[in-house]
């Protein structure tokens, strides 16, 4: 009865995989020089309340080689850095009209509790205000691009700052 209770449970599990799935032992499994390796990359922190938006930079982020972690607020944006530690992230790209704390607020907030720590920020918005751009540019932003993004700018403006990207 128990290899029968066997021979029953392996038929339903059979039947229950999704339709063209490998079973593990059959996985091939990539060599460790091919597995992608996030510990050498650049980390990047995004901070937009817009999932189009956000999947846009981070395409370009890591085609210029970075490793993305993505937050919808400047509330989850801090709360990210917190987890992580400021030290983790060599670029911050931060939108500023978002829901809970929009961008100005993230900005001044990271930029009183982590000062010469806090890694170059990159705001992209769709304000165009220019005595708003010089308020962000004396609180230490290093680039401000215009929403709609065009990705030949963003990715100039990441080779600005990162030369070896």
């Amino acid at each position: 009865m128990t290899n029968e209770k066997t021979n029953e449970t392996a038929a339903v599990a059979e039947n229950t995989k999704a339709p063209g799935a490998v079973p593990p032992e059959k996985a091939k499994k990539q060599p460790a020089s091919q597995q992608q390796d996030d510990t050498n990359k650049r980390k990047a922190l995004l901070v937009d309340d817009s999932f189009l938006i956000r999947r846009l930079q981070k395409e370009l982020l890591e085609k210029c080689g970075f490793a993305v972690t993505e937050t919808g607020n400047g509330k989850e944006g801090i709360d990210k850095i917190s987890e992580l530690g400021i030290e983790f992230f060599s670029l911050i790209v931060v939108d500023l009209v978002m829901p809970v704390m929009n961008g100005v607020e993230f900005i001044i907030k990271t930029r009183q509790t982590f000062g010469d720590q806090l890694p170059p920020l990159l705001v992209c918005s769709s304000k165009a205000d220019v005595d708003l751009i010089k308020k962000l540019a004396s609180l230490g932003i290093k680039g401000y691009l215009v929403k709609p993004i065009d990705p030949a700018q963003f990715t100039k403006k990441l080779k600005d700052l990162f030369p070896d990207t």
